[in-house]
């Protein structure tokens, strides 16, 4: 395990990688889900970034997702995304809140789900 901070640390699988946030000594408190990587074209994909019920309006999915985009960045590393809307965000607020980060519909497909960030230079 990658620590990244005070409170974000990175566990590194062949193929994937899981992101979690450790607040107060909990584990899972928020989690990027199915996080997987193709080294070759240098493009990652999740699909979803889950923050415990606990724990939600606290900033704490907008400090994930800040630390891993300032690291993909870094590595000029392409983000996909799919938008699931299993909680108590919505479609659209989810892609709001993906919007705040850079990513946007990816037209390679034709749904409003499926977004892309490329890396900014």
């Amino acid at each position: 395990m990658q620590k990244l901070s005070n409170d974000i640390l990175f566990n590194k699988t062949p193929g994937n990688i899981t992101t979690f946030i450790i607040i107060n000594g909990k584990r899972n408190a928020a989690e990027i889900s199915n996080f997987t990587f193709d080294k070759d074209d240098k493009v990652y994909y999740f699909n979803r970034l889950i923050v415990h019920n606990s724990l939600r309006n606290k900033g704490i999915a907008t400090a994930l997702m800040t630390k891993l985009i300032s690291i993909l960045d870094e590595e000029k590393i392409i983000l996909h995304c799919d938008v699931n809307p299993y909680g108590e965000l919505n479609v659209e607020q989810l892609i709001s809140f993906y919007g705040k980060f850079g990513f946007v519909k990816d037209t390679d497909f034709n749904v409003s789900e499926k977004l892309i960030r490329f890396p900014i230079k």
